[in-house]
């Protein structure tokens, strides 16, 4: 009997460490996390939901539109990866970060 616990055969130590390295360099990407993003991500999901649930009084449910709008949540985040990066290279502080988030949440 092991004991160590798994997943599929997997250590679940193993899982552990992989989600934090990828977390942790997800948040380097997106240059940690921000009160805005936060905003940003709550307005991104509200969208999320009130589109669904149009959809459905509509009956209009249509997967390849619902990939369609994930692919513009996807852009948004790849713009503030983006706007992440202008800043670490100009040495600029949040400028190009907070100008992205203030973009999307339409402020």
């Amino acid at each position: 009997m092991s004991k160590f616990h798994t997943i599929g055969g997997v250590k679940i130590e193993k899982l552990l460490f992989v989600f934090t390295l990828l977390g942790t360099f997800f948040v380097f990407l997106i240059g940690g996390w921000h009160i805005s993003l936060t905003i940003l991500v709550v307005f991104m999901v509200i969208d999320i939901i009130t589109g669904l649930i149009k959809a459905a009084i509509q009956k209009k449910l249509n997967s390849k539109v619902s990939y369609r709008e994930f692919l513009k949540k996807s852009s948004i985040m790849l713009v503030i990866i983006i706007a992440n990066l202008l800043n670490v290279l100009t040495a600029s502080g949040c400028l190009f970060l907070e100008h992205g988030y203030f973009f999307y949440m339409g402020i």
